[in-house]
C-alpha cells in the first residue's frame, strides 16, 4: 500500500507536551485518523498554531487526516491517495491539489484558546482551479482582519502570476544564502 500526502512535522526529541485537536477533538493517541478535512490545532509552550487545509484533490482514500508519532517527530498528515501502488499519469500529478495555511500566534494574543480558535475560524480561504483557453490556473486567496494573502500560479509549469501580501506584490529572492551579498553572485538575474 502507498499514500500521496503532505506532512506536517513536529519534531519531538526533547519535549513532547502538545496539545493537538483536529477540528475540536483533542488527539490523546498517536493513531488518531479522521474521515474529512479539518483544521489542525497544536498548542505548545506559548504558543499556538493552527493549519488551515486548502483544497486536496482525491485520488482514493481511506480517510483524510491522520496524527502518528514516528522517528522522534509528531506527523500530521493530509491524504491525497492511499492505494495499490499504480502509476500517475504527468498531468494527473501536476493537476493534484494539496496544501494549508497556517496561522501562528501568542498564547498573550488571547485572552484563551478559544479565542484563538474564534480568530482562525474568522478567516476567509478560497482555494480553486480554473481552465480557460488551454491554460490551468489554481489560485488561493487567505483574509482575516489582519492580512490578505494572494497566490494564483500554473500547476502545468509552476509559474506564479500573482504572488501579493496584502495587496503589495511579494519580493521573489532567487537566492538566499547567509553572509552572502546575493547581487554580487555570478549568473544570478
Amino acid at each position: 500500500m502507498i499514500s500521496i500526502f503532505l506532512h506536517i512535522m513536529i519534531p519531538c526529541h526533547f519535549y513532547d507536551d502538545f496539545t493537538i485537536m483536529i477540528g475540536d477533538e483533542k488527539v490523546t493517541k498517536y493513531s488518531y485518523t479522521s474521515s474529512s478535512f479539518n483544521i489542525a490545532y497544536v498548542v505548545v509552550n506559548k504558543s499556538y498554531f493552527a493549519f488551515r487545509p486548502l483544497s486536496f484533490t482525491n485520488h482514493g482514500r481511506d480517510y483524510a487526516m491522520s496524527v502518528e508519532k514516528k522517528n522522534n517527530h509528531i506527523m500530521i498528515n493530509m491524504y491525497n491517495y492511499q492505494g495499490e501502488n499504480r502509476n500517475f499519469g504527468l498531468r494527473e500529478t501536476l493537476l493534484t491539489t494539496a496544501g494549508f495555511i497556517t496561522i501562528c500566534k501568542e498564547k498573550t494574543d488571547f485572552n484563551n484558546f478559544s479565542d484563538f480558535v474564534s480568530y482562525v475560524n474568522n478567516g476567509i480561504i478560497t482555494d480553486y482551479v480554473e481552465k480557460q483557453e488551454g491554460a490551468t490556473s489554481r489560485k488561493i486567496t487567505y483574509k482575516n482582519k489582519e492580512i490578505e494573502l494572494n497566490f494564483m500560479y500554473s500547476p502545468m509549469t509552476e509559474g506564479v502570476f500573482v504572488n501579493t501580501v496584502d495587496k503589495k506584490p511579494k519580493d521573489l529572492v532567487i537566492l538566499e544564502v547567509d553572509g552572502l551579498d546575493n547581487e554580487k553572485i555570478p549568473f544570478i538575474t
